[in-house]
């Protein structure tokens, strides 16, 4: 996506959920392999990045710099949350990091994806980038107090489908293109 490549543009379903799978799972093989896990918090900024902001500020810069450009604030992203991470107990290297964090990106994907940015999808860049961030982390603190303190759910299982959830939601949009709404 930082380059513009649709793995798959054109192709219907189901041909598009056959390629898809087969890319990702080769990829997701290929880089544990090479690096080891990667962590999460590049997907909650890839989320947040690409569909929130849209690529703003360097949407209209040429590749392969864009590409080249988007990867860097994607680390000074996660460098700079990288410091933050002790104060909600988890670590930048745990995969599966705290309630907090999946709550986070099940927000991201959520307001990013399924409701595609709505009510901000018309407003201008970097006003919109800025206030879905401000709505995400809005609501993963009150779901965050409503699973921990009014449901009084153990934290490992509120984490665990809180991770199914996210998965669920992001393969139907990727794999599935939403299909079939």
């Amino acid at each position: 996506m930082a380059f513009d490549n649709k793995l798959v543009e054109g192709f219907k379903q189901p041909k598009s959920i056959v390629f898809n799978g087969i890319f990702w799972y080769i990829f997701a093989i290929v880089l544990t392999l090479s690096v080891g896990m990667v962590p999460a918090i590049w997907f909650a900024w890839f989320i947040y990045l690409f569909f929130w902001l849209e690529k703003w500020p360097v949407q209209d810069v040429s590749q392969p710099r864009k590409g080249i450009l988007l990867f860097l604030m994607l680390g000074l992203f996660s460098f700079l949350l990288y410091g933050l991470f002790g104060l909600f107990g988890t670590h930048f290297f745990n995969p599966d990091a705290g309630l907090w964090f999946v709550l986070f990106v099940w927000w991201l994907v959520v307001t990013s994806w399924q409701l595609e940015t709505w009510p901000f999808k018309n407003t201008p860049q970097p006003r919109k980038g800025l206030s879905g961030l401000i709505i995400t982390v809005l609501l993963t603190f009150l779901s965050y107090y409503i699973i921990v303190f009014l449901l009084r759910m153990n934290l490992l299982t509120a984490r665990a489908y809180s991770w199914i959830f996210v998965s669920w939601l992001y393969s139907w949009d990727i794999v599935l293109g939403k299909w079939p709404a």
